[in-house]
């Protein structure tokens, strides 16, 4: 990108006087588009530490909860076969 210096190094001190005005503006809107950066720059940066940061605690939450799934199946498994083994077998209709 270009900066305001490399056109004023363009210009003859006859134009950099009859413009300086604008010329001050544009220096000034420069350093503010710099600044504007920079703090996007840093913005953008924290913004990814986020949301690694987050990438980390759902990928740790989906295991916990497949883990859970998991210990929830197994329990029902249990408890189905614990109940089926409590009927007696004359309640059981053969097919």
């Amino acid at each position: 990108m270009n900066s305001i210096t490399d056109y004023l190094d363009q210009l003859t001190d006859e134009e950099k006087t009859l413009h300086a005005e604008l010329i001050a503006e544009c220096i000034l809107r420069e350093k503010e588009v710099s600044q504007c950066m920079n703090a996007t720059r840093h913005n953008i940066m924290h913004l990814e530490s986020i949301l690694l940061r987050h990438e980390t605690d759902l990928m740790r939450i989906n295991h916990a909860l497949r883990d859970l799934a998991s210990t929830c199946r197994e329990i029902r498994d249990r408890e189905s076969t614990r109940l089926l083994s409590s009927i007696p077998d004359e309640k059981f209709h053969c097919a």
